[in-house]
């Protein structure tokens, strides 16, 4: 009877031993079958965004593109010059992004050449003090509707308010009042048109229609 119970008492030890052994073993899988340790690192946290004061281009700009107008329009009747006085034309304009004119135009209405050379310029609308001016010569390169000039690269900050401006004295070179077909290159935003009398100036009295006869070429800082 003694041994009996001595053999009785082991085998149900050794039952629960393996019944522990097996819930152990379910644990384990549980866990992917590998045991983990507790750690006092801590848990890494997502790297902050990088904030920028460098504006992002339009879409399509890459890296050595040329520079664009910042607003082109096909050829057209222009208006009857008959009533023209000795004025400065331009419109005022805004960067949406920080941009570097590399040259300035003038409009010729028949791609054959200008009737005499024209200052055309960039003033600071604020201050009213010029920023750069080129003569645009009658045979001055083409391109589009336009005679360029290029300039030392000047960088016009997005979000300030600046005037494009060209000189017309007599005898007139033909303009356009409110040309149809415009298309404007996104970094540039147009404010209003101006106009001052007299010669070359900053152009101070609010006019209409828009006279698009000074023109500029752009690209934005952050495509250099």
């Amino acid at each position: 009877m003694g041994t009996q119970g001595k053999r009785g008492s082991s085998t149900i030890v050794a039952s629960v031993l393996a019944l522990l052994v097996v819930i152990a073993g379910l644990a384990l899988a549980a866990c992917g079958g590998e045991s983990t340790t507790a750690s006092n690192a801590p848990s890494p946290t997502p790297s902050e965004a990088v904030s920028s004061s460098t504006p992002t281009p339009s879409p399509g700009w890459t890296q050595g593109a040329d520079p664009i107008p910042a607003v082109t329009y096909p050829a057209q009747a222009p208006d009857d010059t008959s009533g023209y006085v000795d004025e400065t034309d331009g419109w005022e304009f805004t960067p949406t992004v920080d941009i570097r004119v590399t040259a300035l135009g003038f409009y010729d209405d028949g791609q054959d050449g200008l009737r005499q050379a024209h200052p055309v310029g960039i003033f600071d609308a604020s201050n009213k003090r010029p920023i750069v001016r080129v003569r645009v010569q009658p045979d001055s390169s083409l391109d589009g509707a336009f005679r360029w000039e290029s300039i030392k690269p000047v960088i016009l900050d997005a979000g300030h308010s600046y005037v494009v401006a060209a000189y017309v004295p007599p005898p007139y070179d033909p303009e356009v009042g409110a040309p149809e077909g415009q298309v404007w290159a996104p970094e540039v935003r147009l404010v209003q048109a101006r106009e001052g009398k007299g010669g070359w100036e900053f152009p101070s009295e609010l006019t209409s229609p828009v006279y698009l006869t000074a023109n500029f070429k752009l690209k934005p800082v952050s495509a250099l």
